[in-house]
């Protein structure tokens, strides 16, 4: 799975305009086995560590989404929530996240 941040004034509210706003993200980054459900995040361009403060939207990226049905609400491609970063940081719970389940 990967985490994308993007600004709190994104559009997020279908699934073209997330695919959009995850194009070019303030930060990024995966998980993987050893790290659970903690996501490293790096500035995008430069790929330092990134340390941004204050409200933006974090988009996590189902690589095992139902290709079939991308907004089915079980298995989405994308789930989205707003996230309160310090300092690069932030604890949020994956219930938070809400599925996109409009296409358009």
């Amino acid at each position: 799975m990967l985490a994308v941040v993007v600004g709190a004034d994104k559009d997020l509210s279908s699934l073209v305009s997330v695919g959009i706003a995850a194009l070019v993200p303030e930060a990024g980054g995966e998980n993987n086995a050893d790290s659970g459900n903690v996501f490293k995040l790096y500035e995008t361009f430069s790929g330092d560590s990134w340390t941004g403060t204050g409200k933006r939207q974090g988009i996590l990226i189902n690589n095992k989404y139902n290709e079939k049905n991308p907004t089915d609400k079980n298995n989405p491609m994308f789930r989205t929530a707003t996230v309160n970063f310090t300092k690069g940081g932030a604890t949020v719970r994956f219930s938070s996240f809400k599925s996109i389940s409009k296409q358009l």
